[in-house]
């Protein structure tokens, strides 16, 4: 599925899905996604963070990591709707355990449905823990595969959609 279709030395590129997609770095894919653009980071290990990110391609001549390969397959097959669940490796490393117990709750949150962070915190035995759980879930280095989107307050209303008002709202630059 994936075609490696040029190779110089300012720039490696593939096609997925007859979309072109560049590597930034060996660490680094950029993915232009429908919510704009994702940034996708990691090695061999897995990857280390999905993040939205507005930065210029800067291409490089080295090949991307498979698993950057793949997270951009299966983000592309997701927003095509031809996917529910993820199947990439995570470094989830970089939270605290708290927050990996956090985020390890996200990813088992099935495709259409919700959470609230009341659920999360219950789920990983620290009922008490509802404002960690909703910090945690704002850290979430993984958008859109670990799906804090998907988690909502108490009243069933998404937090989310304040960031969304802003985003929507901004002046252009």
């Amino acid at each position: 599925m994936n075609k490696l279709i040029k190779s110089t030395k300012k720039a490696v590129s593939f096609i997925i899905h007859n979309t072109l997609y560049f590597s930034v770095n060996s660490s680094l894919a950029c993915y232009q996604s429908p919510i704009g653009q994702l940034m996708i980071s990691g090695s061999e290990n897995g990857i280390s963070s999905i993040l939205f990110g507005e930065q210029p391609f800067r291409p490089s001549s080295q090949l991307l990591p498979l698993c950057l390969q793949e997270a951009v397959e299966q983000l592309h097959e997701y927003f095509c709707h031809q996917r529910e669940e993820f199947s990439l490796s995570l470094d989830l490393e970089q939270g605290t355990p708290f927050q990996q117990k956090v985020w390890k709750s996200l990813a088992g949150i099935p495709w259409g449905e919700t959470r609230n962070y009341a659920q999360i915190a219950r789920e990983i035995e620290q009922p008490l823990s509802v404002r960690a759980v909703g910090s945690a879930n704002g850290q979430n280095p993984f958008l859109i595969v670990l799906p804090c989107h998907r988690v909502i307050g108490s009243s069933g209303l998404y937090r989310l959609f304040r960031w969304l008002i802003t985003q929507t709202m901004a002046p252009p630059p």
